[in-house]
């Protein structure tokens, strides 16, 4: 069985924010007052390069988010609602766009396509989502306009979607579907704090509301790979009541589906972010310890941090093949990548039920 170590940590001068991983084996994480830490490390040693910058923001950096599209492109959004995208060249970040949003951003998503265009959506404290593409706002939506509960309509999470539709053919004048041609509709899934998760198409109109069980906030929704050839289920998200729920599509008409929420797993903690691995979901909240769960949702691994994690990232695989994620626990980045073995570090090892009880 694979286990999970602890491969490295590295402490920064102030409390992490937000994270998120670069295609070079690097990693941005956002610091207060504008503050970026442009992190480097070589797999075999360990050992981290550390590059602080100042960026124009007055406000923490919350949330930051890295597309591989035209070289490589960073945004990130602060706790006064600016969102700033940047371009690398070399060690600097040179600014080529900026919008803001009413209030402090909350979630930021980079989507870009197979022709290197991309679209930003930055959603707000107050339930505001902003699609930006390059120089233009497509559109602003405010969620709590629709949300059942217009106090809690903060978004939290968004993550995109790619699914199958039939082509409407382009020779009839009715639009009639071609049931034989399929086209890719991308769009977002939305997790609010008035406990639905929406789908929003790629003009803003929502195109689906799913309701998580009463009283409970979906924190976070992931694609795992497993499941991004699947048509059923279509995403894992996890929960303020400590659980892990498979978001399933049962059912097709007239392009509306209809879903059901299906419970994996429960972890006893609330749980605010996630990431998926080839094999494993890795699983952050309102505890110490860092969850890494089975396809299936069986809790595989609890490995103990010294600070409750605030954010995390896929780092992807290193030189060898071997899958990482960088988590970010009060000053310091760690990383965990899967080890060949379930032999333990003392301070990586595998937790029993009874020590996870006791601490």
């Amino acid at each position: 069985m694979v286990g999970w170590t602890l491969h490295v940590a590295h402490k920064l001068s102030e409390k992490v924010h937000s994270i998120c991983c670069r295609t070079d084996r690097g990693l941005y994480c956002g610091l207060n007052k504008g503050k970026l830490a442009v992190l480097t490390y070589r797999n075999n040693d360990a050992l981290f390069t550390c590059q602080t910058l100042i960026l124009p923001l007055d406000g923490n950096i919350l949330r930051v988010g890295f597309a591989t599209t035209h070289g490589g492109m960073l945004c990130v959004g602060d706790s006064r609602g600016r969102v700033l995208v940047l371009c690398p060249n070399g060690a600097e970040l040179i600014e080529v766009a900026e919008f803001k949003a009413p209030h402090a951003i909350t979630a930021l998503h980079v989507h870009s396509d197979a022709t290197g265009d991309y679209t930003i959506l930055a959603a707000d404290l107050q339930g505001t989502v902003t699609s930006y593409a390059p120089f233009h706002v497509n559109y602003r939506l405010q969620l709590q306009d629709i949300a059942q509960d217009t106090r809690r309509s903060a978004v939290l999470c968004m993550v995109s979607l790619t699914r199958e539709l039939p082509k409407c053919s382009m020779e009839s004048e009715d639009d009639v579907e071609d049931p034989e041609v399929f086209v890719d509709e991308v769009f977002v899934l939305a997790c609010c704090t008035d406990g639905k998760i929406y789908g929003l198409s790629a003009t803003g109109a929502v195109v689906c509301a799913v309701g998580m069980p009463q009283g409970t906030v979906p924190t976070c929704a992931v694609v795992p790979l497993w499941y991004q050839n699947s048509m059923d289920p279509w995403c894992v998200v996890t929960a303020d009541d400590g659980c892990v729920y498979s978001l399933n599509a049962i059912d097709s008409n007239e392009n509306t589906d209809v879903f059901t929420i299906q419970r994996l797993c429960d972890l006893d903690y609330p749980l605010t972010h996630a990431a998926a691995t080839a094999q494993h979901l890795v699983c952050i909240g309102q505890s110490t310890h860092v969850s890494v769960l089975a396809t299936d949702g069986q809790l595989l691994y609890s490995i103990a941090l010294p600070d409750w994690p605030v954010c995390l990232t896929l780092c992807g695989t290193d030189l060898d093949g071997v899958e990482e994620v960088a988590i970010g626990a009060g000053d310091t980045v760690f990383v965990l990548r899967a080890a060949g073995s379930s032999d333990w570090p003392a301070q990586g090892r595998a937790l029993s039920d009874s020590q996870e009880s006791s601490s």
